[in-house]
């Protein structure tokens, strides 16, 4: 998780870069607005893709977290249904309690 984060803000700082240099590319010269736009572009699709394996590795572990939790409070039932089943069988042994 924390590699993919890291590579999502290392893209975003190049595309900040990109679009800085497509900002202060001279117009008067054709070559040099050329490659700032190509490098804009490129690193303008590099960001995407790893915005989507962030997005998608953000989802992974929060299905990994829902699942935990649910194994979790199903044992909790459980181990609660266990109990109660002995608190049925032991209190025909000992009779009511006394107050």
């Amino acid at each position: 998780m924390k590699e993919s984060r890291a590579e999502l803000e290392k893209v975003s700082g190049l595309l900040d870069s990109a679009l800085w240099k497509n900002a202060q590319a001279l117009k008067s010269k054709p070559a040099e607005v050329e490659d700032a736009t190509n490098l804009l572009n490129a690193t303008r699709s590099a960001f995407k893709h790893q915005a989507v394996n962030h997005a998608s590795a953000l989802t992974l572990l929060h299905a990994r977290n829902r699942t935990e939790l649910l194994d979790t409070v199903s044992l909790i039932f459980r181990q609660g249904t266990e109990i109660e089943k002995c608190n049925r069988e032991v209190l025909p042994l000992t009779g009511p309690r006394s107050r």
